[in-house]
């Protein structure tokens, strides 16, 4: 969709590109190889380009979640049915075996309420699932994590991790050192 959001995925207008000096294309894996052609194709002459791919994914349970916390390859998971938030967050988890069940879409920006944590709950637990939520999501829902049930059980809450990296960082390299010779700050 080429509309400006909320309408379409972009956030702000073709035309606004013109100002960037350099573009950044997320998530390169989720789109097919043509789409990403067409795609270098139509922006080549706006601005350089750095694409940026999924690495790995992993999952931890909502009560052990920290940077140091014990996770799970998202390999491990394959055919556990789960629920999760729509959009790439879905398409992300299947391409890595992630069996979705249902899915819940809350707004950007969503502050839960308990009631809502509650819901969620109530839906896994039918359907002997486990939710999984993006990190954006479990700051918020951290606050209800005494409702949840424990991680071993259906309608237990698990954080997907998602670590990526660049194709190739020379544009963005480039880009920098240009920007800051602009500046006339000194380059690397």
């Amino acid at each position: 969709r080429g509309a400006v959001l909320p309408m379409g995925y972009l956030r702000e207008t073709r035309a606004g590109l013109q100002r960037a000096d350099l573009l950044w294309l997320s998530r390169t894996d989720l789109v097919s190889p043509e789409r990403l052609a067409r795609l270098r194709t139509e922006l080549a002459s706006v601005a350089p380009m750095v694409e940026e791919r999924t690495v790995e994914i992993t999952l931890s349970a909502l009560s052990k979640c920290s940077p140091e916390g014990p996770q799970e390859p998202l390999s491990a998971w394959r055919d556990t049915p789960v629920i999760g938030n729509p959009g790439a967050f879905v398409a992300l988890g299947q391409r890595h075996g992630l069996k979705i069940i249902a899915s819940h879409c809350f707004p950007d920006h969503h502050h839960y309420t308990a009631a809502e944590a509650i819901m969620l709950v109530q839906i896994a637990c039918s359907a002997q699932a486990r939710i999984v939520v993006t990190t954006k999501d479990a700051v918020k829902l951290r606050a209800f994590s005494h409702l949840f049930p424990d991680s071993t059980k259906p309608g237990s809450v698990w954080v997907m991790t998602v670590r990526s990296a660049l194709v190739d960082d020379q544009p963005l390299l480039l880009a920098i050192d240009q920007a800051l010779q602009r500046q006339k700050i000194c380059s690397y």
